[in-house]
């Protein structure tokens, strides 16, 4: 009844929740039990019975902050008196026994744990009780499966995920060693889809910890073992060579970019927390952005009304062969309007032709960063209000070549602000004239169309009219992130004192790994972690840094160019390169940049079998 249910819904609930009896059959005898209690397990209505139940919680004691998942309770006590927060906790403690006494409900206080948020070292005792038993202290909770310790610098959390993760890592290995089992696109979907999530589980809780360098550490560990495991390489080898050669987005970069993305859905949430925006400005700073320039997504409507409503009466996608259509493409009593979107290298824009008005048509520019669903979507929502403002006395029909646009302005499941506000508009307008909206295929000849599409085009060059600004897609927010995240890589790479040997082989923005087939002798020539005695000698795995032709180093260049050993197999090499009008030997950049190269070489390294197990 507190709830405002309708009576009918609570005489059906009354009805469901009456001469209910539980069975129980064991060696052919049967026993029947009224009850009188607890919601029916497994019944679609029993969260529902339970919220309702367990609503009058949150108004026992407006001293603490009370939250609830399912049948869990977290209350939250702040201040800066410890003895005055021990009483108002007590207090509440006491007030929900008694309130779970009424309901036939019990408090399990054994599994009840309390924390003391602190910064401070020094903590006097605190005693907490409900029913007489006692609520042990702890340094430590999980919630939702995040670990908040007593300091709030998460270094326990982050500990247990990837030591968790590393277990899981290690399971994997026995199904893939450096020349068998699952191959690099197999575990680059496990680390995407499983291992991943996993690690960075909930990181915009623990965005303060960002600038910590035992954090870094942890996490570029873990995804270095992933790493090592897609290229095929000895694990000796940095993770900045590991990276690189797997062609990932480092654990940090993703991190912050998971960061960014959640901070444009709730950025009242950040608002509200000084230290979370002070570590979000940070990000903003970092990649050069400001996330209120980009566009949010709404998650609850203030009024479901235009969202649940249909507006398939105002509506309308023809296939293009209709003569409804054609008929009202040239009908003389509406008002016709057109509308178009365009984005080229220009910028994007969009444009409005009023039909039957003669020399009415509006333009408008848009931020580059806009895309062409976005100059679409404002043509039409600024169509309507034209239309609010002129007041047509003739039935208005705006013509668009976006279906994508419609299909979404139709669904129920409505997410853009923008169009949420179009649909609510079309509402209003239909309450006191004709106002519909309907597709028209585009560059098919159709007058209207057609103009209107010249001066959207016309509309990004032209140098008098303001850009409009409206907030840019939020995927244009992660491309850019992207791709500074990218260049930032970049940069640390080039200056790490670290893969020296693998420099001479990758260059930046050279390497293609889409067409580089890695293996593990490919990887171990690169890398420089190999087999040949120069690099055995340096890790104590050999007496001696000779070749076994006993004239040099058995390094990477007199491998590859000077050896007599291999002096045979070293010709189709040395003919790919006489082809290709390359002098020998040829950088080492290129025998993996060139694809002619790049076979001669795996064939080298096959016939030799030097770098074999």
């Amino acid at each position: 009844m507190k709830s405002k249910c309708h009576p009918q819904y609570i005489k059906l609930i009354t009805s469901f929740l009456e001469s209910r009896t539980v069975t129980l059959e064991m060696e052919n005898n049967k026993v029947d039990k009224t009850l009188t209690m607890s919601c029916p397990q497994g019944e679609i209505h029993s969260p529902m019975l339970w919220n309702i139940d367990f609503d009058d919680v949150f108004d026992i004691d407006h001293s603490c902050d009370i939250q609830a998942f399912a049948d869990d309770a977290s209350l939250v006590f702040i201040g800066n008196d410890l003895v005055k927060i021990e009483q108002n906790a007590n207090r509440t403690l006491d007030k929900l026994y008694l309130w779970s006494q009424k309901r036939k409900l019990n408090f399990n206080a054994s599994k009840t744990e309390a924390v003391i948020f602190t910064r401070n070292y020094n903590v006097p005792y605190v005693r907490l009780e409900m029913n007489n038993v006692t609520i042990p202290l702890s340094n430590s909770l999980k919630l939702l499966g995040v670990t908040l310790d007593s300091k709030l610098n998460y270094q326990q959390h982050i500990s247990q995920q990837t030591s968790k993760v590393k277990r899981l890592i290690f399971s994997i290995s026995r199904y893939c060693s450096l020349t068998w089992g699952l191959n690099n696109k197999m575990l680059s979907c496990i680390w995407n889809g499983c291992l991943l999530p996993k690690l960075i589980y909930a990181c915009p809780v623990w965005i303060n910890t960002l600038d910590k360098k035992w954090l870094s550490q942890q996490l570029e560990s873990v995804q270095r073992l992933v790493c090592i495991k897609i290229v095929k390489a000895f694990r000796t080898i940095s993770y900045e060579s590991a990276i690189s050669l797997s062609n990932m987005t480092p654990i940090m970069h993703k991190v912050e970019e998971r960061i960014i993305k959640f901070a444009i859905q709730q950025k009242d949430l950040f608002d509200k927390n000084s230290l979370m925006k002070t570590n979000l400005t940070k990000l903003e700073t970092k990649y050069s952005i400001n996330i209120n320039d980009y566009e949010s997504r709404i998650k609850k409507p203030t009024n479901p009304y235009y969202i649940y409503n249909n507006i398939d009466d105002y509506i309308y996608i023809y296939e293009k062969e209709d003569a409804k259509a054609n008929q009202l493409l040239t009908s003389i009593n509406i008002i016709r309007i057109f509308t178009d979107g365009s984005k080229s290298s220009h910028g994007t824009s969009f444009a409005i032709i009023f039909y039957e008005l003669t020399n009415y048509a509006v333009q408008g520019k848009l931020h580059s960063n806009n895309n062409i669903y976005q100059a679409e979507m404002n043509a039409i929502l600024l169509a309507l209000i034209i239309t609010q403002k002129k007041s047509f006395k003739k039935d208005v029909i705006i013509f668009t070549d976006s279906k994508s646009t419609l299909e979404a302005l139709k669904s129920r499941n409505i997410t853009s602000p923008t169009l949420l506000f179009m649909k609510k508009l079309l509402l209003q307008l239909n309450r006191t004239s004709q106002v519909q909206i309907h597709w028209c295929p585009g560059h098919c000849n159709i007058e209207g169309n057609e103009t209107a599409d010249y001066y959207a085009k016309q509309a990004s060059q032209n140098k008098h009219l303001k850009t409009m600004f409206i907030n840019l897609p939020s995927n244009a927010l992660l491309q850019e992130i992207q791709e500074k995240s990218k260049a930032m890589w970049n940069q640390r790479f080039t200056e790490s004192s670290k893969s020296s040997k693998l420099k001479s082989f990758y260059r930046l923005d050279k390497f293609h790994h889409n067409k580089i087939r890695l293996d593990f002798k490919l990887t171990q020539l690169i890398t420089g972690h190999n087999r040949l005695n120069y690099y055995l000698q340096s890790i104590g795995a050999s007496d001696t840094s000779i070749c076994q032709c006993g004239k040099n180093v058995e390094d990477e260049k007199h491998f590859l160019y000077e050896c007599d050993i291999y002096k045979a197999d070293r010709n189709e090499m040395k003919e790919k390169c006489k082809m290709l009008c390359l002098q020998w030997p040829p950088p080492f950049y290129e025998l993996v940049e060139n694809p002619l190269l790049l076979d001669a070489l795996h064939s080298y390294l096959n016939a030799t079998k030097r770098l074999d197990l």
